[in-house]
């Protein structure tokens, strides 16, 4: 099954809906297009104190006040079907606050919307990779 890292924090706000796009500096190939991924968190953790204060403070608000010590690293958080991906530009208009705080919609880049098939209510331990890559779960 294909697979996609995303790093912690926004790979289980993603997974608590908070998240509704990942944005990239690539776009998938169209063959990727309705097609299930396994949403993997990445292993490397981003500290907090990198994190813009709102950011931070959203985390916060959504996912809890231990969030930095509680959301799985290295792991598969479920399996998403990528929907449809387009240019940030087309719509870095229309999206709210909340939205462009958790993502990167410079221009250039691209939005991919995905929709949760399955959350996993274990992570599954798995290593990542850059870009697109195959996991197979046992």
């Amino acid at each position: 099954m294909r697979a996609l890292t995303i790093c912690q924090p926004w790979a289980t706000l993603m997974f608590a809906g908070v998240k509704l796009f990942e944005t990239r500096s690539w776009a998938p190939h169209r063959d990727c297009l309705d097609k299930p991924f396994a949403i993997h968190a990445g292993k490397k953790p981003i500290k907090v104190k990198d994190l813009p204060r709102a950011l931070d403070a959203l985390c916060v608000e959504q996912l809890g006040a231990l969030y930095a010590t509680t959301v799985p690293f290295g792991q598969v958080l479920g399996i998403a079907t990528l929907l449809a991906f387009k240019p940030t530009a087309e719509f870095v208009d229309q999206i709210s606050a909340r939205e462009r705080l958790v993502g990167d919609w410079s221009a250039g880049r691209f939005a991919w919307c995905f929709q949760w098939e399955e959350q996993f209510e274990e992570p599954i331990p798995a290593r990542g990779l850059q870009k697109i890559w195959n996991w197979e779960h046992g």
